[in-house]
């Protein structure tokens, strides 16, 4: 585990616009979702040294309409620079896949990728998502 990854201070900053949510000895997290988009899975000794699964069941959770106008991306070759983001936060393959919408000016200015995760309402979430650039570098 990479040093560091569990704090016990009182309060944590997770929001800026919300403010600190204390997170105590008292509260539990539990991963609900953790989705590979664009690819297969990714078991837990092909992750950072984490070992987490990522799934890749990315279609069950997109709407009706991003299933019809999306399409999946892949960039294997690209070069990945971790500056400000740890290499542990996730593995490779995460960054160089992805799903987006096809492009057409109609398709692109009319529609949005959605995805639909289903939640319990009587419980609190943190939701960290991952977003990363895939580029045309040629």
């Amino acid at each position: 585990m990479p040093p560091g990854l569990y704090n016990t201070s009182s309060a944590k900053v997770v929001n800026a616009l919300v403010g600190l949510y204390p997170m105590g000895n008292n509260t539990a997290l539990e991963m609900v979702y953790r989705l590979n988009i664009g690819r297969g899975p990714i078991s837990p000794n092909a992750d950072t040294g984490m070992y987490r699964t990522w799934d890749t069941a990315d279609q069950i959770y997109l709407d009706n309409i991003s299933k019809i106008f999306s399409l999946p991306l892949r960039k294997d070759a690209m070069e990945l620079n971790f500056i400000k983001v740890p290499k542990y936060s996730a593995p490779k393959p995460v960054y160089t896949t992805g799903r987006s919408i096809r492009w057409d000016e109609t398709t692109y200015e009319t529609y949005n990728l959605t995805r639909v995760f289903p939640l319990d309402p009587k419980f609190y979430y943190l939701v960290r998502l991952y977003f990363y650039e895939i580029g045309d570098s040629d």
